[in-house]
């Protein structure tokens, strides 16, 4: 039981704040093909591929790392292509979350956040009265909100 209120409070904290808390592979779907292409839910470490398709749903190429695009940014990053693509739509699919071998760790605030919820949930299992995250968490949480200029 625990561990599902564990695994829900954490779904919900990774929601409010656009971040994955927890290593993932993310599969981005865009038809806004623009030079920039913003990748949420960071932070993102690496991308495994970016293909175009066109109007049909056919693959229309596949782009190379370092020629076609290069992943751009410190923390939150962005996919910068070196002309625009043409297609009609595009998927990234990239690795992102704080990770396990330290390169982005897990900040204590959102370690705390996470079991002061998880603690509030189990106090206030069956209440239909019960809030989806504290104001206190939100209000823990709010410097790793994640917001796009």
């Amino acid at each position: 039981m625990i561990e599902d209120l564990i695994t829900s409070a954490r779904l919900r904290l990774e929601q409010f704040t656009g971040r994955n808390f927890v290593e993932k592979t993310m599969l981005l779907s865009t038809d806004e093909v623009d030079v920039n292409v913003v990748l949420p839910f960071g932070p993102v470490y690496e991308v495994d591929s970016v293909k175009v398709y066109d109007t049909y749903g056919d693959l229309d190429e596949t782009l190379t790392a370092d020629d076609d695009y290069y992943l751009i940014g410190e923390f939150d990053k962005y996919v910068k292509f070196e002309s625009l693509a043409n297609g009609a739509y595009m998927k990234v699919q990239y690795k992102s979350g704080y990770d396990s071998d330290n390169t982005y760790p897990l900040p204590g605030a959102i370690k705390t956040a996470m079991m002061r919820q998880v603690k509030y949930d189990y106090d206030n299992r069956g209440s239909v009265e019960a809030e989806p995250i504290t104001r206190q968490v939100m209000n823990m949480l709010s410097p790793y909100v994640w917001v796009t200029l």
